[in-house]
This record gives C-alpha cells, structure tokens and sequence, in this order.
C-alpha cells in the first residue's frame, strides 16, 4: 500500500505515499492499521510487536473455533518443558537430543541427530522427558512453530539410548480421551495456525514463546467420529508420502547409473 518493491526484492517507500494521510485517516475499512486501546496492550504484557494486533489469523482462527468445542491447550495435553541436561564428554550413557530439523515433511520426528553423553545423574532427569509414542513435539524458541509426531518406532522405556527434546523444544502428551495426537498435529501445523504462531511468539533477537500464551492456546476439539476421520485422512497421507520418497529413491538411482555420474561417483 506505501511500498514499492525493487529489482532485489527490497521494499521502499513510495514517492506518492503520504504518511499524515495513512495516521489521520479512518480506520474502519482497512486492515493494514488499527487503534489499539491501552488494556489490550496491558493484556498483552505492553509487548509491542505489530503482528499481535494486526493478526489476520486471528479471525479466521475465532470463526473457526465457533463451530467446536474448545478447550485451552493445557486442558488437552500435559506439557512437559525439558530441563537443561549436564552433558559429559566421557558419559557413560546416551541420549539423542530432538530439533526442530529432525522433523520430517511427513510431519512424523524421525531419529534424532544430536547424540549427547551423559552420566548417570543426568540420566535420571533425561527419563523424565523421554519421548513416548504420540507425543507431539513443538518448537517454541528459536524457529518457532515446528511440529511433530513421536512415531511408535521411538526407543522404549528401558532402552540404553532414547529419544528426548532440546531446549528449543516442548512435548504435548495428548491426554487420554480428550485429542487424538494426530488432531492436534493438523491443526497446529495448519497454515493459518502456523501465522498465528508468529503473532504470539515474542522476543526481539531470539523468537520464543510464553509459556502462558501457549498454555492458554485455545483448541478446537472435534467430535470422536470427526477426530478419527482426521487420523485416518493423516496416516493415508503418509502413505503418499512413502511413495513419494520411493520415487526420489528411483531418481536418484536412474540418475547415478547415467553419464557422467555413473563414472564420477556420487558425494
């Protein structure tokens, strides 16, 4: 509306845009701008970032939600916040630390990358966030947003080197009876939920979530027949997904036996 975009991408400001005009002029039809009354900023904790008060996420996400029964975050799943694990290069013991890249398209967590020795202090506060199978995982500082699901192939209770999550990271353990891990999935990675992420989270350096804005998350919770057409509409799509990665296995092997490659090797 006042910018211009330039041969690199970068956006100036319009030589005809006449900044007294946009801050006098009524803001009844526009969504580019609003007066915001002091009590909503004191609501929001006097953080001052645009995107909170300017989300147009948030209206789609309201009439959303008037069609379900909705239920704060917290009420739905326990949230387990991990604590930071003394690591020991020489531990005796071995955890894989979960990051947000470890979370595949598919939207399931696949083996985590980041291998961390512990000893056996370390090892018993390890336990208590150990990932279990349906958990879902959620990033809440740094790329915020990231979400997964801890498939039922996740190393057991008993196993000497499991599966946790780093300080960049939250586990939401759906509670019994209330949503399905794969509803919660759908409707947290959803685009419009994905936006309003960024509206919420906060920091000027480092984007990070509050912990009382994520616990107080409103979510919608379908019925139990709607909820178990959403996991079964998910697990089929996993197996789109399968075939995708089958047919990028068949490139890339159709690709390595041609010329030049077949010759040169690969990486």
């Amino acid at each position: 509306r006042f910018s211009t975009q330039t041969s690199r991408g970068r956006y100036e400001a319009s030589k005809d845009a006449s900044w007294r005009e946009a801050i006098e002029a009524p803001l009844d039809d526009v969504d580019y701008a609003r007066d915001v009354p002091i009590p909503e900023i004191e609501e929001q904790g006097r953080i001052l970032t645009v995107s909170r008060y300017l989300s147009r996420a948030a209206g789609k996400l309201a009439a959303f939600q008037e069609r379900y029964a909705v239920a704060p975050l917290s009420d739905l799943v326990e949230l387990i916040r991990p604590v930071s694990l003394p690591k020991a290069e020489e531990g005796e013991y071995l955890i894989r630390e979960t990051a947000p890249g470890d979370i595949g398209e598919n939207g399931i967590l696949g083996r985590p990358s980041r291998p961390v020795s512990v000893d056996r202090g370390a090892m018993r506060k390890a336990r208590t966030q150990q990932l279990k199978p349906g958990d879902v995982v959620l990033s809440v500082k740094g790329t915020i947003g990231r979400v997964g699901i801890v498939p039922d192939a996740v190393p057991g209770a008993n196993a000497d080197e499991f599966w946790t999550v780093g300080q960049s990271m939250m586990i939401l353990r759906p509670l019994a009876g209330r949503i399905r891990p794969e509803v919660l999935y759908e409707y947290l990675s959803s685009d419009v939920m994905q936006e309003h992420f960024q509206t919420i989270a906060g920091g000027a350096v480092i984007q990070a979530f509050n912990m009382q804005d994520l616990k107080s998350l409103p979510v919608p919770v379908p019925s139990p027949e709607e909820q178990g057409k959403t996991v079964n509409a998910f697990w089929a799509r996993q197996g789109l997904y399968a075939e995708i990665q089958r047919i990028r296995e068949q490139i890339s092997g159709q690709r390595a036996s041609s010329w030049p490659h077949q010759d040169l090797g690969g990486r």
